[in-house]
């Protein structure tokens, strides 16, 4: 029997505050990327897709707009690995202040996370709140 590589399900998750270690250390064990957006100070759109951008090392191209954010995140062609991991911290900040900007980042990232499964790639979104 062939051993399966553990593997990440693609999509948008919310883990136990007490799993983020682990769940890191499993992400880094495999060779995902991992992209950490800290939310703390994150209270609109642009600061918004400005933290994605800089986590993700988004192309030069990347417009700043909701559209931009899906063709980038669905596309991750500049990133050298088959998962990425996107933990986005403090995730309660920005759902407070901006609950509307908050609903469309999860959208497109699920949506994102499909598209990528669809070519053999995972994208997995884990909501990570304050105090992890």
């Amino acid at each position: 029997m062939t051993a399966t590589p553990l593997s990440f399900l693609p999509g948008v998750h919310a883990p136990p505050v007490s799993d983020v270690a682990a769940l890191l250390e499993a992400a880094q064990a495999i060779g995902a990327r991992v992209a950490r957006v800290d939310l703390s100070a994150v209270a609109d759109k642009a600061g918004l897709l400005d933290a994605l951008a800089a986590a993700l090392d988004f192309p030069g191209w990347f417009g700043r707009n909701w559209d931009a954010l899906a063709d980038c995140l669905g596309d991750l062609s500049w990133v050298d690995a088959a998962q990425v991991v996107v933990l986005l911290e403090h995730a309660e900040t920005l759902r407070g202040a901006a609950p509307d900007d908050y609903a469309t980042l999860l959208e497109i990232c699920a949506e994102a996370a499909d598209a990528l499964a669809g070519e053999g790639r995972v994208l997995a979104v884990f909501t990570v709140p304050s105090g992890h």
